[in-house]
């Protein structure tokens, strides 16, 4: 990583090495100067190309691929090798991620700029007859060959759960961010003076109106006050 390494800090990292090196990083961009429709948590995946050396097998760290991605296109890859690895590949497993360096400060970009990453299925012959079925994840850069790892099925749905933790991850601290309090409710003031009310009220004994002896062959006259008063109050439901 380079270019705006400066700003980026590593949180998780995943390793599956074999006969090529797979990778996949989860970083965050510390830049305050970060647009509002970029995501300040995404992933680095890589391939690192394996080689003989004096000491064994290792990994050559200037052939690395590395294409920069969100949660989606994670999740998506993750979709396509657990299709692969069912069998059904043909169907919804057809998915790659692309990535042109030449608009990209991260990576290398020797070998051309379009870098894609994909997987496969290879049928391996075995010496005692048939063919063993591995899935493979491959990254590609420019006109070069694919470089890929190989894993049994079982395997491949294994990483592509590591996958979704990772992108999960990703998605859960970009959430996280934002500051969003949903379900939270703050006591007002009008539940705290009820709190604070006494609870023993002294009870007064009811006080009776004073009886009038009842009025014979007289009317109620309407007076002009109650044709002008308003029986509503000052609480006008209009």
């Amino acid at each position: 990583m380079n270019g705006q390494g400066s700003s980026l800090q590593p949180i998780f990292s995943k390793s599956f090495p074999a006969n090529n090196l797979l990778e996949l990083s989860l970083v965050q961009d510390n830049n305050p100067d970060l647009p509002f429709y970029k995501p300040k948590y995404f992933m680095f995946l890589s391939m690192t190309q394996g080689v003989t050396s004096d000491n064994g097998r290792t990994f050559d760290k200037n052939s690395r691929i590395t294409i920069k991605s969100d949660c989606v296109k994670i999740f998506a890859l993750s979709n396509s090798i657990k299709a692969f690895a069912r069998g059904a590949g043909a169907t919804i497993g057809q998915f790659q991620i692309f990535a042109d360096s030449t608009k990209s400060n991260y990576g290398n970009s020797s070998g051309g700029s379009i870098k894609m990453a994909f997987v496969s299925e290879f049928e391996q012959p075995i010496k005692s007859g048939g063919n063993k079925t591995n899935i493979v994840v491959s990254l590609k850069q420019g006109n070069n060959k694919p470089v890929g790892v190989f894993f049994s099925p079982a395997e491949a749905i294994a990483v592509s759960q590591i996958f979704d933790f990772i992108a999960n991850k990703s998605l859960e601290l970009e959430f996280e961010s934002k500051n969003i309090n949903i379900g939270k409710v703050s006591n007002t003031q009008g539940f705290n003076n009820q709190q604070s009310m006494p609870q023993n009220i002294p009870q007064q004994a009811p006080q009776q109106a004073p009886q009038q002896a009842p009025q014979q062959n007289q009317q109620a006259q309407p007076s002009q006050n109650d044709f002008n008063s308003n029986p509503f109050g000052e609480d006008v439901p209009f």
